[in-house]
């Protein structure tokens, strides 16, 4: 919550295809790099709705039709943004009404950690034909990157 954006969330990378060119790596190495670095952004509270709606209408906003458009969000926690947001309810009310079979957005969600919210992470993601994993140990993240990116291009 409260990034130094003044939102929620806060964007890290720019949206680009896996392949593109960045510099000397592509798209998937800084990501992979990010990735590494998640751990330096836990800092409490998390405004997991309101990022899970800003995602998914950013992805919707820039749809390309030649590229899987989707939005992986990595969480370690439940919502509890002490600014208040929107509810699960208002979430998947508002995922529902801007769904669009011809320019789909998948949410595919990772919880990390055993603070996570399955059941919402889960209603979140099947709101957008998403899916939905779980890594409550730390041996278990690679397995569930590998899934999730997998799950990406179903």
């Amino acid at each position: 919550t409260n990034r130094s954006s003044g939102s929620d969330w806060q964007p890290v990378v720019p949206i680009r295809a896996l392949n593109e060119a960045v510099d000397t790596q592509t798209q998937r190495d800084v990501l992979a790099g990010v990735v590494n670095d998640l751990e330096t952004f836990i800092s409490g509270d998390t405004g997991l709705y309101d990022t899970a709606l800003a995602a998914y209408l950013e992805m919707q906003s820039g749809y390309d039709p030649a590229h899987v458009n989707s939005v992986v969000l990595i969480t370690d926690g439940i919502n509890d943004d002490p600014d208040g947001g929107i509810s699960l309810d208002q979430l998947l009310a508002e995922l529902a009404a801007k769904k669009d079979p011809l320019r789909p957005v998948r949410i595919i969600t990772i919880g990390i950690g055993p603070d996570t919210d399955p059941a919402a992470l889960e209603a979140i993601a099947g709101a957008t034909d998403g899916t939905s994993y779980v890594a409550v140990q730390p041996g278990d993240i690679e397995l569930v990157f590998f899934r999730a990116l997998l799950a990406r291009a179903a």
